[in-house]
């Protein structure tokens, strides 16, 4: 199969360039690239023909049957679509896309040519992992009886002068696009398809992540770019009913990793098979998850500070009002939302971290309001937390002041990804509240 590569960086050059040379029935024929001179180098050390330019696109393309990707995802989401449209079958690198509206374009262009496609979620190719999620599926996998829960981590070091792997889109887009998508794809052959997510942020580039799976399994994630070169690490666990389980983390060759991928591509196009454990559909799902987890850390609350004895009241902000991920819009847009942090002195009156925490509700389109189950069991459930110092402050919410009660707190900490595009999406908090929002509070004492 004549391959094009799309890409001369160092990616390109010592992965997916070898990989395809070294494949059996594949063979480079073309380089496509930005930069002139690296397109002719690279294509020279392969005996390819070497394009740049958009104007040379259409002729990169009549002279290859598949095309592997090794540029940034908003460079490779319009090529690859016009590519799939062309006819052509697709490797590609994760995240396919940056937007929902290049990914679903995207995967429109492969399912209307009918083209095959493979997701390049490097770890999904390695021996030794397989063989684990095997293992690891035949006791309890995706149905989620034999694992409860889990977690992956992914400590990268590359945001650094010294790195290949220091490009502008890592740099701006950080750990949860660039190796977000390794851990979610091995957690969801793990442990099933992912409904909810919710994400909050650390240091620099890392992000936490929390996950409900479609089999009742819950699970972690944790990523970065951006961590000390001592604590680089990737792991990743499943637990439950049949143990424990851990990931093997012997190091891989992700240019032996590729050539699985590209000969899984080859069989699938050869046998007129389109779909792939591994395919755009696949990464589209993934990029979903992404998205919505981006979303929440775009919208995050700025942290309530409560007067002593108590301090750091965490609002975990996620928002009813994002775009809906596998449904549609059904969650709708946020038109609006209170800016710059809540200051227990801002108010004239004393103040009263409850109300500090509620926004203006705003208006939504596409969701309708949800009122909370028992407001006054919530707040007599925050009084015994703290008596002395809460009774105060949550006496409207006891009482009969619907304005101030806890439906004000409207920062649902999870978005629902449940397919079902009329499904009611309701929030709620470890005890079964629900509501608009729920405020979660970790209260600590001096």
């Amino acid at each position: 199969m004549r391959f094009g590569l799309v890409g001369t960086g160092y990616w390109a050059r010592v992965t997916h360039a070898a990989a395809i040379s070294s494949t059996p029935g594949a063979t480079l024929n073309a380089v496509w690239g930005r930069n002139q001179q690296a397109a002719k180098d690279l294509a020279a050390e392969h005996s390819a023909t070497a394009f740049t330019g958009e104007d040379a696109i259409g002729a990169f393309l009549d002279s290859v049957d598949a095309v592997s990707f090794s540029v940034p995802p908003h460079i490779q989401a319009p090529i690859a679509t016009r590519a799939a449209r062309a006819g052509k079958h697709l490797l590609l690198e994760k995240p396919i896309a940056l937007s929902e509206e290049d990914a679903a374009a995207l995967v429109a262009a492969v399912d209307q040519a009918g083209v095959a496609s493979v997701v390049f979620f490097t770890l999904r190719f390695f021996g030794e992992i397989r063989a684990w999620l095997t293992d690891e599926n035949a006791r309890g996998g995706w149905t989620g009886q034999g694992w409860s829960g889990g977690h992956g981590e992914w400590l990268g070091s590359v945001i650094s002068p010294e790195s290949p792997f220091n490009t502008p889109w890592r740099a701006e887009k950080g750990g949860l696009w660039d190796v977000g998508p390794h851990v979610l794809s091995l957690l969801w052959a793990s442990l099933g398809p992912v409904t909810n997510v919710a994400a909050t942020a650390g240091r620099a580039d890392l992000v936490h992540l929390v996950l409900t799976h479609e089999s009742g399994a819950s699970s972690t994630a944790t990523v970065t770019l951006t961590a000390p070169l001592a604590a680089a690490a990737t792991n990743l666990y499943v637990w439950g009913e049949a143990g424990r389980s851990i990931m093997p983390t012997a190091p891989w060759d992700p240019v032996e990793c590729l050539r699985t991928a590209l000969a899984e591509l080859i069989a699938n196009a050869e046998a007129g098979e389109v779909e792939h454990p591994c395919d755009v559909r696949f990464g589209h799902a993934i990029n979903r998850v992404l998205s919505a987890a981006q979303a929440q850390l775009d919208s995050r609350l700025q942290q309530v500070v409560l007067p002593a004895p108590l301090v750091g009241v965490g609002a975990l902000a996620g928002d009813r009002g994002l775009p809906g991920i596998l449904g549609g819009d059904r969650l709708g847009h946020r038109r609006g939302q209170r800016e710059g942090p809540v200051e227990a002195g801002d108010a004239e009156e004393p103040a009263d971290p409850l109300r500090a925490a509620g926004q203006d509700q705003g208006s939504f389109d596409g969701a309708q309001p949800l009122v909370p189950a028992d407001d006054r069991a919530q707040a007599r459930r925050v009084q015994e937390l703290h008596p002395a110092q809460v009774r105060d402050d949550v006496r409207d919410v006891a009482g009969d002041e619907p304005q101030d009660s806890l439906s004000q707190a409207r920062r649902g900490v999870h978005v629902d990804l449940a397919p079902d595009a009329n499904e009611r999406t309701v929030a709620t908090d470890s005890d079964g509240f629900e509501g608009e929002g729920v405020l979660h509070a970790v209260l600590r004492y001096l």
